[in-house]
């Protein structure tokens, strides 16, 4: 049944990264996502927290992952703890780099996001925050 729904869901993203806008990005899903794409086992020291600014929004604009022992927790408030890694930058930057459309470090060079904290995460992100399962679906090719 697997195959099936990866084949499905190829087929949808491959029609969805051509047609995509801006309004379209929408910041809980995403975040939701990267939730779900923190590999613990990657993250050094067992604990971290892990800060989203997305410059493009008006209203909650700041996101954290709580990475721990207990897994990860997505949380809408500061936790009141210090940050490890902070990312700041847009909902389509963020968005772009975890589908594969572009590298962290042609966002980072480009100016639509920045990383920062503690070497140890910022050097190894990909490790620990892992890319889409659909990021290697080519993207359509234009016909005229």
């Amino acid at each position: 049944m697997l195959p099936v729904l990866v084949s499905l869901g190829e087929g949808g993203i491959s029609w969805a990264k051509y047609t995509i806008l801006d309004d379209d990005f929408d910041v809980e899903l995403l975040m939701l996502y990267l939730e779900r794409s923190v590999d613990l086992s990657e993250i050094p020291g067992s604990h971290a927290v892990i800060r989203f600014m997305f410059t493009d929004l008006k209203e909650q604009r700041d996101w954290w992952l709580l990475a721990g022992d207990g897994g990860v927790q997505l949380c809408l408030k500061d936790p009141g703890q210090d940050v490890d890694v902070f990312f700041t930058g847009t909902v389509r930057a963020m968005h772009d780099v975890w589908m594969g459309e572009r590298t962290y470090s042609e966002a980072i060079k480009a100016g639509d996001l920045d990383i920062q904290g503690d070497a140890a995460l910022t050097r190894n992100v990909r490790k620990w925050l892992k890319p889409s399962v659909f990021e290697q679906v080519p993207r359509p090719v234009e016909t005229t």
